[in-house]
């Protein structure tokens, strides 16, 4: 895709505006690739595989993430580093297990998630 607007060039003026640009940026992209992958079994993937390289990609993008802030490399308004933790907290408190997971939510919103309507039924 040479001289398209997502060329590895073409972002990366703008990794320091702000962390949705920073998460763009084709490098940035790429870690979150290399991540995915890291977290993919060679086999027998399943649905529990997407939960597993979903925190994951959660993980190493908050830590990339305050990385950068800390570094200067991305600017984030002091108002909004509070946020940056909240997210941080709430990603650490996820269980490993997405079976433990869908309890969880499944348990605290009983009349608002519905398995079936997400054709998760199944995996209970």
């Amino acid at each position: 895709m040479r001289g398209s607007a997502f060329s590895a060039g073409s972002l990366s003026p703008d990794r320091n505006r702000g962390p949705q640009a920073w998460a763009l940026d084709p490098a940035i992209m790429f870690r979150v690739a290399e991540t995915i992958v890291a977290a993919t079994p060679e086999r027998d993937a399943d649905w529990k595989t997407d939960y597993v390289r979903t925190l994951a990609v959660a993980r190493w993008t908050i830590e990339a993430l305050r990385q950068a802030v800390r570094s200067g490399e991305v600017p984030l308004p002091k108002q909004e580093l509070p946020w940056l933790d909240r997210i941080a907290a709430a990603v650490e408190n996820l269980p490993e297990d997405p079976a433990e997971l869908l309890r969880r939510v499944r348990d605290a919103y009983p009349d608002l998630f519905l398995l079936e309507a997400y054709a998760l039924e199944a995996l209970e």
